[in-house]
C-alpha cells in the first residue's frame, strides 16, 4: 500500500470517529463505558471491513483477515503525568514504542474545556511498513486524559517512480482531487456533463487525464468516484437518521436499487446491517 493512499484512509478513519463523538451528544464526560466502547470498535471493525474488501486505498482483504495487523490501546494521562507502558491496556502495537505513541500524543493533548473529545490520527513509517493510528480523546481535566487508539499495520508499496520529486507529487494529488470536486459539482448541476467535455474544458486529453488520475490518486476516475459515494453512503448509515433510499439519493443513485446492487457487489452485508450498528 502506498503511503500516500494510507493518509488519505486516515483522514476517512478521523472523519469516522470525529461523527462517532458528536453521536455521544455530550454524553461520557469522563470515559467511555463498555457499550459505548463495544460500539466504536464495531464501527472501526465494520469501516475496515467495507474497505478492504472493496480494495479501496490499496488495502485487500487478507489485511482484514490478519489478527496480528491489527490492536487496540487505552492511554490514559493522569495528574499531569505519562505512565508509559503501565498505560497502555487492552493490548499492544507490534513494532511501536509506547514512548513513542506518548511523543505524539503530548503533541495532540488539548488544553480545551472540560470534557472536550476529538478525534486523533497519526502515521508512524517502519521501513517497509507503516502503522496507522486512529482514535480518540476524552479531556477530562487539563490533567486528566483517556486516548481510546486503534492501531493497524501496513505493508508499505513503493512508487513507481522513486526519484519523483516528493513536493511536485503531493501537488499534482491536490490538484487532480481539485478537479474530481469541481467535476462533482458541475456534474449536480447540469447532469448532461460529461468527463470528456469537462478535460475539454481544462485543456486536457482524456486520456492523459484518465492516466494521471490513477497515478497520483491510485485508481481509476471512475472507481475513485464510487468508493467517494459508497464511503460516503457507510458514514450516513451509521451516523445519521436518514432513510437508505434518502442516503442514495444523496450520494448521486438514481435508485434504491442501483445504489443496493453497487453496495452489495463485494461484501456480504446489507446496508441496514450498518445502519443497526
Amino acid at each position: 500500500m502506498r503511503l500516500d493512499l494510507i493518509k488519505d484512509f486516515s483522514g476517512v478513519l478521523q472523519r469516522c470517529f470525529s461523527l462517532f463523538i458528536e453521536s455521544l451528544n455530550g454524553k461520557t464526560v469522563n470515559a467511555l463505558d463498555d457499550r459505548a466502547l463495544q460500539h466504536a470498535c464495531f464501527i472501526f471493525d465494520k469501516l475496515l471491513y467495507f474497505v478492504c474488501v472493496n480494495k479501496y486505498f490499496g488495502l485487500n482483504f487478507k489485511l482484514y483477515r490478519n489478527p496480528n495487523a491489527k490492536s487496540f490501546v487505552v492511554i490514559k494521562k493522569q495528574n499531569a503525568k505519562w505512565q508509559g507502558v503501565d498505560s497502555i491496556e487492552q493490548g499492544e502495537i507490534p513494532g511501536v514504542k509506547p514512548s513513542e505513541i506518548i511523543d505524539w500524543l503530548k503533541s495532540t493533548s488539548s488544553s480545551d474545556a472540560l470534557s472536550s473529545k476529538k478525534a486523533i490520527s497519526h502515521v508512524i513509517v517502519r521501513d517497509s511498513s507503516a502503522i496507522l493510528l486512529s482514535g480518540f480523546s476524552i479531556n477530562i481535566s487539563l490533567n486528566n486524559q483517556i486516548f481510546y487508539i486503534w492501531a493497524v499495520r501496513i505493508k508499505l508499496k513503493s512508487i513507481a517512480n522513486e526519484n519523483e520529486n516528493i513536493v511536485i507529487r503531493k501537488q499534482q494529488r491536490l490538484l487532480y482531487k481539485k478537479y474530481y470536486r469541481d467535476y462533482s459539482l458541475l456534474k449536480q448541476e447540469d447532469s448532461s456533463i460529461s468527463l470528456q467535455s469537462y478535460t475539454q474544458e481544462i485543456k486536457m486529453h482524456p486520456k492523459t487525464f484518465q492516466r494521471n488520475f490513477k497515478r497520483y490518486l491510485g485508481t481509476s476516475f471512475y472507481d475513485y468516484h464510487i468508493q467517494n459515494r459508497l464511503l460516503e453512503s457507510l458514514l450516513l448509515l451509521m451516523f445519521s437518521s436518514y432513510s437508505v433510499s434518502e442516503i442514495a439519493y444523496r450520494c448521486g443513485y438514481e435508485s434504491y436499487r442501483s445504489y443496493l446492487s453497487a453496495f452489495n457487489k463485494n461484501q456480504k452485508y446489507q446496508p441496514l446491517y450498518y445502519r443497526n450498528l
